[in-house]
């Protein structure tokens, strides 16, 4: 229909955008990442599944290419069913993604996206 055909535009156009950002793009502070990682994932969530699926593999590419360089949260952020991950309190509402303190959480979006 027209309107998932719609949202299925704008997923192409913003995994066009996160691919420019984080994909050919010079490296990026692990708490950058992070905090990136998170919203992607709480994004997912809110998405068709035709939407969420190709944001997730994007989300899933991103993480694999700064794996390597990132810090031991980022996996432990990945691996982790926990909700506390680091010390201190996740802020989703933050502006700027370096400043949310994603790394006292985990990606526990990703278990739920399994029935999504």
């Amino acid at each position: 229909d027209a309107q998932s055909n719609g949202e299925g535009k704008v997923i192409e156009e913003v995994i066009q955008c996160l691919d420019h950002a984080f994909l050919q793009r010079r490296e990026l502070s692990s708490t950058r990442l992070a905090g990136f990682l998170k919203r992607l994932a709480c994004s997912s969530l809110h998405c068709m599944p035709t939407s969420s699926v190709p944001l997730l593999a994007c989300t899933r590419q991103i993480a694999s290419r700064y794996s390597s360089s990132s810090s031991s949260k980022i996996e432990r952020m990945l691996e982790n069913e926990e909700d506390i991950v680091a010390e201190g309190v996740f802020s989703p509402d933050a502006e700027d993604p370096e400043h949310s303190n994603s790394h006292a959480t985990s990606l526990w979006e990703l278990s739920l996206l399994k029935y999504h």
